[in-house]
């Protein structure tokens, strides 16, 4: 799919830019306030839910505009729960010859939705920057990185600051539009969670007598597959396990997706038959909203690098996060209780725009392995002791 992008890709912006340069004019002025807005990014769940604060502002600013998203349909199960987000239009992506066709009906649609501006999330891709360009908008924004050119079909690059947060980068796309970076509000809710979630969340803790037992812990030893680097040693996460299982009002569980469910095991593997009897598996058995209904009765969630630490930011609890191959400069917690392990090697960060989020090590990251388990038990404490997390029984 990458590569895909980048030749197909590179050739069309190619070829379309030499057929719109000769009727190019100097950038007009943005429409102001603008009728409909339509964002577009199509990768990463965590990162759709850091262009919250950006949602957030253009609700503020243009509260009579309509707010679009094109995304993936794979991705609708977040932007349902968004609340400003008015109309939505997904590709589904089982398939070159599905995409296509999708593709064809997303720019019917689009062009029907008549957008006076699009913004371009995307910062890897030259998909999205084709689209935005078929849409018909007059005002296109989208990022400007020598690694992606994207020919003449912007007609206001923003430049791409990979020392900034991803939630301030994904801000600096309103700038053309008026907006401000100061005034960005970093939390990543509200997101809507329906009552049958709520009861889905309760009658899974119940099944492993979880319901009143006292502290929740969840702990994701996962990432997803763009960058495995950033996993935490699985049997540091057993370890600290073993030692959670030994304090009397705590219970844990294991999150991931049904694809992630054989390396969970592998970690559940490791415990001693004690831990096992405090540790629920729920790998592969929630869905997005499931998830988030238990993660507002989670006292801390313990988490690599990866879409679910987000999750947690957006419903309130508190967190501990590992980093190494990317920084929490650029993608850690930004409000709210939460705390970071970050060794800063000399090699670390090494995932950004330039090196297309893949790590040179091949594996030996030497950055997660120089997180000890000390450091994560000692944190690991100050949140549960220090008076800072509240337990959460379910009533």
């Amino acid at each position: 799919m990458k590569r895909l992008d980048s030749w197909v890709g590179f050739l069309l912006c190619l070829a379309l830019s030499a057929l719109h340069l000769p009727f190019a004019r100097q950038p007009q002025r943005v429409k102001n306030p603008p009728d409909r807005i339509l964002l577009i990014k199509f990768f990463g769940l965590g990162s759709i839910l850091q262009a919250t604060p950006l949602l957030r502002s253009l609700r503020r600013h243009f509260p009579r505009a309509s707010i679009g998203f094109l995304t993936f349909e794979s991705n609708r199960v977040l932007l349902d729960r968004q609340p400003f987000v008015d109309r939505l239009f997904t590709i589904r992506r089982e398939g070159l010859l599905r995409i296509a066709v999708d593709t064809l009906g997303a720019l019917w649609k689009v062009r029907k939705y008549r957008p006076d501006v699009t913004l371009d999330l995307e910062y890897f891709a030259k998909f999205s920057t084709l689209v935005s360009f078929l849409s018909g908008a007059r005002t296109r924004i989208g990022f400007q990185l020598p690694k992606l050119w994207r020919g003449a079909l912007l007609t206001h690059p923003v430049f791409y600051n990979d020392h900034r947060h991803i939630s301030e980068i994904f801000g600096a796309l309103g700038i053309p539009l008026g907006l401000k970076l100061e005034e960005l509000d970093f939390q990543l809710g509200p997101l809507h969670i329906w009552p049958r979630e709520r009861e889905m969340a309760v009658r899974l803790l119940d099944e492993f007598g979880f319901v009143s037992s006292g502290i929740l812990v969840g702990i994701n030893p996962n990432t997803s597959d763009l960058c495995l680097e950033r996993r935490w040693p699985l049997e540091r996460f057993a370890a600290l396990i073993e030692r959670l299982s030994r304090e009397e009002n705590v219970r844990v569980y294991l999150t991931g997706s049904a694809e992630e469910s054989s390396y969970v095991g592998s970690l559940l593997n490791r415990l001693t038959s004690q831990a096992r009897t405090r540790t629920a598996d729920l790998s592969g058995r929630t869905g997005i909203g499931t998830f988030l209904a238990l993660l507002e009765r989670t006292a801390l969630f313990i988490t690599n690098d990866s879409g679910p630490l987000h999750f947690a930011c957006a419903v309130g609890t508190p967190t501990l996060s590992f980093f190494g191959p990317e920084t929490p400069v650029r993608f850690g917690p930004r409000s709210g209780f939460h705390r970071t392990l970050y060794a800063s090697l000399y090699c670390s960060p090494c995932l950004n725009v330039y090196s297309n989020k893949s790590a040179p090590c091949g594996g030996q990251n030497r950055c997660m392995t120089a997180i000890s388990l000390e450091d994560a038990w000692s944190l690991v404490q100050l949140i549960l002791q220090g008076g800072t997390v509240k337990e959460r029984v379910a009533v």
